[in-house]
């Protein structure tokens, strides 16, 4: 699919754990389970072994067994801790993800975090100076905000400046650099969790939303749903390999290609005979303070040769 980077949900809502913890009170893990495999030690070594980024998603917000909604311990329902308890099992549990598993690619906070652990949650990052948060604003230097949907769709413009707290489009006023990450299903009809009557998303639909959210200057990040035994279905894998194939034939290999690094902002385009073109690229290089270095590249997309027609 050439993906950069796959990011593993470590723990969900439910408030089961996939790796073999060593946090005491909390026997809610692979470790006691009938089945003990360590998914996230065997995740880590498969994305090492294919050289792809990695990273977690780990729930703070929500935990069902642990009787947690909005991040806090709902009193009169059976929670087996108390509040304290909880906040300090969320942060041996992050210490954990963070600090066993090498240099992280990207973490999730899923829903935001509790804001009185912001002090702590800030030292843990030391941990992992380089990685990106998604829904981290406050805690580091290199949150990713949620864009607002999860259709697969961006809004156009997309802003990288977005007031903290705030999703969507941002704005080219805002102060903060917060980029944003369009986030959506191979399945049908948002469905996130692996579901038989489901059908995975056309290749016609996959390119569109590849389009209107990369194209819309965001991150793109896609839902495998796996079957319960852990394997992904075979037509998720295929959907996804069409949708690869699609962007290395389309955007791989451009027509013309110009890097400006002279400050300049006029492109010639100049050839010996006609060219079709159906797209322009421009990336900003947002290394530089300044933001006078693009690059440029014009394709001819073969459309047809996906099936999509011309």
């Amino acid at each position: 699919m050439g993906c950069k980077r796959f990011v593993y949900v470590a723990k969900h809502n439910c408030g089961f754990v996939t790796w073999h913890s060593k946090v005491a009170n909390y026997p809610y893990t692979v470790a006691h389970a009938p089945n003990t495999t360590d998914v996230v030690a065997l995740f880590v070594q498969s994305a090492r072994k294919y050289g792809v980024g990695y990273g977690f998603y780990y729930s703070t917000v929500t935990n069902a067994y642990a009787r947690v909604c909005s991040s806090k311990v709902l009193p009169g329902r059976g929670a087996p801790y108390t509040q304290d308890q909880y906040n300090t099992i969320i942060l041996e549990h992050l210490k954990e993800l963070w600090g066993n598993y090498g240099p992280l690619a990207e973490v999730w906070f899923d829903g935001g975090y509790n804001y009185n652990l912001t002090s702590a949650l800030r030292s843990l990052f030391d941990l992992q100076p380089r990685v990106v948060a998604f829904q981290a604003e406050g805690l580091m230097k290199s949150p990713v905000r949620w864009v607002g949907t999860e259709s697969g769709y961006a809004p156009y413009p997309c802003w990288s400046t977005c007031e903290y707290s705030s999703s969507g489009a941002g704005s080219p006023d805002a102060n903060e650099w917060f980029p944003a990450e369009t986030d959506f299903t191979l399945q049908q009809n948002d469905q996130w969790f692996y579901n038989p009557s489901v059908q995975t998303h056309s290749l016609a639909q996959l390119v569109d939303m590849y389009e209107t959210s990369t194209g819309h200057n965001t991150a793109l990040i896609i839902d495998f749903a796996p079957y319960p035994n852990g394997t992904i279905p075979a037509a998720q894998v295929a959907i996804a390999a069409k949708l690869g194939n699609y962007v290395k034939r389309c955007y791989e290999n451009p027509l013309v290609e110009v890097k400006n690094t002279a400050g300049k902002h006029v492109l010639s385009l100049n050839s010996s005979s006609p060219i079709t073109i159906d797209r322009v690229v421009i990336k900003e290089d947002q290394k530089r303070t300044e933001n006078t270095c693009f690059q440029y590249s014009c394709c001819r997309c073969l459309r047809e040769r996906s099936g999509l027609g011309k």
